[in-house]
């Protein structure tokens, strides 16, 4: 649920729909040879709070979304391609596991 709401956050600092404090915290690569739907990951000082902190968990979260997630051209339809992924990472082995049965009844 935290990561839900997080890359939903990033997707609005990225489009200039959340407060430009929280969207001062990201950085988009300068380089054209890089991808332009990437963030640049920022390091942590200190491993308890600061791999926790927006600053560093927003970019890693976003640079693992799939791509077609991260181009969506409405919040809507980011919201959307978000949840089915989420749903479909966190539950992936119980639809691995249901397809063996299948195939051992088979």
């Amino acid at each position: 649920r935290i990561d839900f709401k997080i890359a939903l956050l990033t997707y609005r600092c990225l489009h200039c729909l959340a407060p430009r404090y929280l969207s001062s915290l990201l950085r988009l690569p300068v380089s054209s040879r890089l991808a332009c739907d990437r963030l640049i990951s920022m390091k942590s000082r200190t491993n308890t709070y600061g791999c926790r902190s927006f600053k560093t968990y927003a970019p890693q979260l976003w640079n693992s979304l799939p791509q077609n997630v991260r181009i969506a051209s409405s919040l809507a339809q980011f919201r959307s391609r978000l949840k089915t992924h989420l749903i479909t990472v966190a539950f992936r082995d119980v639809i691995d596991q249901r397809a063996r049965r299948e195939r051992k009844r088979l």
